[in-house]
């Protein structure tokens, strides 16, 4: 604990450390819970009367459990929270995440540069994220350079992100790295979703989907386009956007585009 006597005595610290800190919170449509009643934040500038504030509170390996309507999230998580206004502000967020997803539960791996967490006055949590990176076990992809915004209320759940680097892990990889701009919405089972996908590096690839994903029957549509992409001999080839296909393609001189619904299960 950082402080100095004077500041103590109008109950003021300037940085507090705290290792395995453990907190369950609860997600509903007036914003986050603890133990059934709201959760207020006191901001960095003023206090809640008879209360402490803090402008920085360092958490080693905290252990949160959030429960939501999809099922809970259990995350360990360390960071530097500092309290600003009606919001808190995360630099140095790491976290391991265990929390459902396509219908069976999955562990992340999740590193965020800022992250901003508000309760808006109609309700729900509001996550605003810069520089994050994440891996999910038994996917085979990786995000970086991912920014945007993530709404909790009690019936919807929506996302407004960009991710400057998604990459397939694979061996070889599926596709060139990707950079993408989506949108999506959660209420009840149903996913709502928009993407668009543009190639970095090489050639020109780009990509729009629209479409939906039912949680409960785990299955889902997309209405897709891509390109179109010219390919030349001596040139731009396949493989240098699919680098799964190697050189069972070569010389090719030719265009490609695709459009057409895409359906899956699982």
């Amino acid at each position: 604990i950082t402080y100095s006597p004077l500041e103590l005595l109008y109950s003021h610290l300037g940085q507090v450390e705290v290792g395995g800190f453990a907190l369950t919170l609860a997600v509903t449509k007036g914003g986050l819970e603890m133990g059934g009643q709201p959760l207020a934040i006191a901001g960095g500038g003023s206090r809640a009367s008879g209360g402490l504030r803090i402008d920085a509170l360092t958490l080693r390996d905290a252990h949160l459990l959030l429960n939501t309507a999809a099922g809970p999230i259990q995350a360990v998580i360390s960071t530097v929270i500092a309290p600003t206004g009606s919001d808190i502000q995360s630099t140095g967020f790491s976290a391991t995440v265990i929390a459902p997803l396509g219908g069976t539960r999955r562990k992340a791996s999740i590193a965020v540069q800022k992250l901003g967490i508000e309760l808006p006055t109609a309700g729900g949590v509001q996550l605003t994220l810069q520089e994050a990176s994440a891996t999910v076990d038994g996917v085979a992809w990786a995000a970086q350079g991912a920014g945007g915004k993530l709404t909790w209320q009690a019936d919807k759940t929506t996302a407004q992100l960009t991710v400057g680097q998604l990459t397939n892990r694979q061996k070889p990889m599926l596709v060139t790295p990707l950079g993408l701009v989506i949108t999506a919405s959660l209420a009840g089972n149903r996913l709502d979703f928009t993407l668009q996908a543009k190639a970095i590096g090489k050639g020109p690839l780009t990509m729009q989907a629209k479409g939906l994903y039912d949680l409960a029957a785990q299955n889902g549509t997309a209405n897709i386009a891509v390109g179109p992409v010219a390919f030349h001999r001596g040139g731009l080839q396949p493989r240098d956007l699919f680098p799964v296909f190697g050189n069972q393609v070569e010389d090719l001189d030719g265009s490609l585009a695709l459009a057409g619904i895409l359906r899956w299960k699982g």
